[in-house]
């Protein structure tokens, strides 16, 4: 009774009178893997039926009317469906059950019948003998064994003959036997009395990836007329259109006495937009022809078309690191600085901080954490200035900790699987591993993965610990030095020319073969990101980037000197540049 979602399909007779179901009946029955046991009863009466003088009826192994029964309650509107299904049963299936009952438990050579006031109506099975496995249905052997039986649109009744309801063929049977497991249909029944045409789609729902080009949508017919044409009309009634290759409606045409599946092929747009994935709806209208022909069930699909752009990751740096407070304990002073070094403002509300253990905090500010560019955002575990050491903290998280020894900081994009940034430090085998002092990049143009790039900060803050929370490192370098724990003998960077330049320079780099996450970065001797010239995978050989004394804005910046940065994975160089105006 949860789900009205039937296709109640009927041709006006003469008279007006509609065809009807005499009484309840049997609309589905599933015997599947382990508990998955349900039955469903449709209504197709044309009024409410109260359910309480009705019953299910259970034999086992063979024997005679009902060694088990289930009692019903409530009332089933017209065109309803009530399910009664075992309590263990698939969720697929319990989200569909009315009743849910130990007792819905049956195997393929049980007997399940359908009672009122007593007196059997419909059945599935038959009492006497043990069948062995199972009954033949519609030609297949043991169907009521491992398979999903669903009555065909037509049948308005109950049977209590079961040789004529099973059938001999798919042609004489009154039930369309599907394999084990199958559970699409429950809670939704089509009922077509008069046999007339329906058109429908193949399916409910698929999913698709942009980059795949296309999507067939797949729509059906049942009881094609042998003289008439059946059309429908495939209209997408959600969704952007752009996004599929402008599609709007599509007419699809079943040829006379034709039961051939049409086809609609849908363009799927690959754009360069990260748009996250997205749903298409598409409905059946405007059926007709064939015999009295109308809309079955699903006459909805969705499309959901899965985004293949991945987000184009800012550059936030772990910049600084205070591990082991000793002002304070470390439940209460412990955190870590972030350093903005892209050239635009960057939003971490949604931001997941991690370790590669059990710690994780995803950040929820209850609205947008912003870092301008060049500027600080100090993350703590506790954000009282007078318990812990006296640090101005702009976010307090949880469920996070900073070992003393060896641990990783790990910054995840709000995607939740993008790594920004991670430092792993070690516990004083590269890293240092001060005691009442931070860990400090000496600048946030450096790998920050490497040890020898850190030192010992060396201002006191607060309480009397040293760091420079939401400020320049106190051990910052100015100039952005080659670093030899860094440097590969393979990757190159030449001096730049002409040098002094003005307007513009010309940098070359040398990869020895092709190599992702590599950056060509311009900076001034403050240290600050000024220009990136390329960010990206590097193919084998030479490549000349030009710099014409340009930043990422478009400005002009000044006379002075500036460096050009090669920065790989595991490799770091720079060149020295002079631009005069």
């Amino acid at each position: 009774m949860r789900k009205i979602l039937f296709s109640f399909l009927v041709a006006l007779l003469p008279v007006t009178l509609f065809a009807q179901a005499s009484d309840l009946f049997i609309s589905e029955y599933i015997e599947g893997s382990s508990y998955n046991k349900a039955l469903e009863i449709f209504n197709g009466t044309g009024s409410p039926v109260d359910l309480s003088v009705y019953e299910v009826w259970i034999i086992s192994n063979g024997g005679n009317w009902a060694e088990k029964t289930i009692s019903l309650s409530g009332t089933l509107n017209d065109g309803d469906v009530y399910v009664v299904a075992n309590s263990s049963a698939d969720a697929a299936i319990l989200n569909e059950a009315d009743l849910t009952t130990g007792s819905a438990s049956w195997n393929g050579d049980d007997a399940v019948g359908l009672a009122k006031n007593g007196t059997l109506i419909d059945e599935v099975g038959e009492e006497g003998a043990d069948p062995g496995t199972g009954w033949d249905v519609a030609g297949v052997t043991d169907a009521t064994a491992n398979h999903t039986l669903i009555r065909k649109s037509d049948i308005t009744s109950g049977s209590t003959d079961w040789a004529a309801s099973a059938g001999t063929n798919a042609d004489d049977s009154q039930w369309i036997v599907h394999d084990q497991d199958y559970f699409a249909d429950l809670g939704q029944h089509t009922f077509n009395p008069s046999n007339s045409t329906t058109v429908q789609f193949a399916s409910s729902a698929a999913s698709v990836n942009e980059g795949d080009g296309t999507y067939d949508l797949v729509v059906t017919i049942s009881n094609p007329d042998a003289t008439n044409a059946t059309t429908a009309d495939v209209v997408l009634i959600s969704g952007d259109p752009a996004d599929l290759g402008n599609y709007t409606t599509q007419t699809v045409t079943f040829p006379a006495g034709s039961s051939d599946n049409q086809i609609v092929t849908v363009t799927i747009t690959d754009d360069s937009e990260l748009e996250g994935d997205e749903d298409f709806t598409f409905e059946l209208q405007n059926v007709s022809g064939g015999n009295s022909a109308t809309t079955g069930s699903p006459s909805q699909f969705v499309l959901t078309v899965i985004d293949n752009e991945t987000p184009a990751v800012p550059d936030i740096v772990i910049n600084e690191i205070m591990q082991n407070p000793n002002a304070v304990a470390d439940t209460d002073g412990e955190w870590f600085e972030l350093y903005n070094n892209d050239s635009q403002a960057v939003d971490i509300n949604g931001w997941t901080i991690k370790d590669d253990g059990s710690d994780s905090h995803l950040i929820d500010n209850g609205g947008p954490l912003t870092i301008n560019p060049g500027d600080y955002l100090v993350l703590g575990i506790n954000g009282d200035q007078g318990t812990n050491g006296g640090v101005a903290v702009d976010y307090v998280y949880s469920g996070f900790t900073l070992a003393n020894g060896a641990d990783e900081v790990v910054l995840i994009y709000s995607d939740g699987t993008t790594e920004v940034d991670r430092v792993n430090y070690d516990g004083g085998t590269t890293f240092p591993d001060p005691t009442g002092a931070s860990m400090e990049l000496k600048n946030p143009g450096m790998d920050n993965n490497a040890g020898a790039n850190w030192g010992e900060a060396s201002s006191l803050y607060g309480d009397g610990d040293f760091g420079t929370p939401g400020a320049q490192n106190s051990i910052f370098v100015s100039v952005i030095e080659n670093n030899p724990v860094l440097s590969s003998d393979s990757y190159q960077i030449f001096p730049n020319y002409p040098n002094p330049f003005n307007p513009s320079t010309t940098i070359r780099i040398s990869v020895p073969r092709q190599t992702a996450d590599v950056q060509v970065l311009i900076y001034d001797v403050t240290g600050k990101k000024i220009r990136t010239l390329f960010n990206g995978t590097m193919n084998k050989g030479s490549h000349d980037f030009k710099w014409n004394g340009f930043d990422d804005f478009g400005n002009m910046v000044s006379t002075g000197v500036y460096f050009a940065l090669l920065r790989t994975r595991n490799a770091s160089k720079s060149v020295k540049m002079m631009l005069l105006r």
